[in-house]
This record gives C-alpha cells, structure tokens and sequence, in this order.
C-alpha cells in the first residue's frame, strides 16, 4: 500500500511539473511575439508568420525611417504584405475634422499601384486600444491598401496596411484584426 501511494505521489508530481513547464513555455512564446513601438507608446502582438522588421531598406528597396513600427507578411502576387505605424506628420487632428475634409475632396482621392488607379473609400469610424479611430481603404487590381488614423494621448498616429489584393480580404480579417486587437497604449 505504501508503495503504490509513492507511486501516485511521484506520477502527481511529474504531472504537475510538465503542466508547469507548459504554461512557462507558453508565457514565454507570448511574451516573445509582443512587439513595442519605438517610441514605447504601445505594443502588439505580432502575428503568426509575420515578423518585425528593425532595418531602414525594406526587401522591395523602399526606405523607412520615422516609423514607429513596420510589421512584415506573407509575399502573395509578388507583394510583401506590410503593416507601418507611424507618426501623423501634422502632429494631432481632430477626427471629425478629418472626416468632413476627406468626404470632400473624395472624388479627387487616389492611389495608385503598379500602374493602377483606385480611389479611396469614405471613412469609417474605429477603434485601437479603445482610442478613437477613423479607417478608409483603397484596392487596385494588385494591390489594397487599408489607413487607420487614431488618436490617442493627444497624439495622432496612422496605420498603414497593405497586401496582394487577391489576399487582401483575408489578411485584414486576419493579421490586421489580430493585430489591432492585441494593441495596448503604455
């Protein structure tokens, strides 16, 4: 009897070790994916098969160099999907400002891509971090853009993402969801 019961002691102990050991490597696996501005003003978490990128030439020649964050994605059609956060160049703007000017310069609002013209949609109200945002979009055949300009702390920041527009759908469901919902302001 008393050996059967050092036996259950031991297998308990075991068991309760490799649960240890699971949820410390768990911690650490999420931890490890947290990524932080710059300017330490908030982090995300970066999602699955995408990484942070730290340099100032980006794969497809593009320089950064005032961004706050780039997140690099899955290449699709020959387009890298990438996520940019960055400082508003006017410093802070008020949403509803921002809002009634791009509303009426609409039909002038472009971008272009690969040769393609698109034009930008009306925005639409969001939110990051629980911070006010507004978001608008635009897709060429090749390549979809999403910008999200949100305030928070009296600043002004501007996400931008972009992707293959044959992907685009999924990865903004996706990757960007996943992103803006793990979004934390320090």
């Amino acid at each position: 009897m008393l050996g059967a019961h050092r036996r259950w002691r031991l297998a308990a102990i075991g068991g309760a070790a490799v649960v240890l050991g699971v949820v410390a490597m768990l911690l650490i696996l999420q931890w490890s994916a947290q990524a932080a501005s710059t300017d330490g003003s908030f982090t995300v978490r970066v999602p699955s098969g995408w990484q942070r990128f730290t340099g100032t030439s980006l794969p497809d020649g593009t320089t950064t160099k005032n961004e706050l964050m780039v997140l690099l994605g899955p290449t699709t059609d020959g387009v890298q999907a990438h996520l940019f956060v960055y400082p508003h160049q006017a410093g802070y703007v008020e949403l509803g400002q921002l809002d009634r000017s791009w509303s009426a310069g609409l039909d002038q609002a472009t971008c272009h891509f690969s040769g393609a013209v698109g034009y930008f949609s009306r925005m639409r109200p969001a939110t990051v971090g629980g911070s006010p945002a507004l978001t608008t979009d635009c897709r060429t055949p090749s390549v979809s853009v999403e910008f999200i300009t949100v305030n928070h702390a009296n600043r002004s920041y501007m996400i931008g993402f972009s992707a293959a527009s044959s992907q685009f759908v999924r990865l903004r469901d996706g990757a960007l969801h996943d992103v803006l919902a793990s979004w934390q302001w320090h």
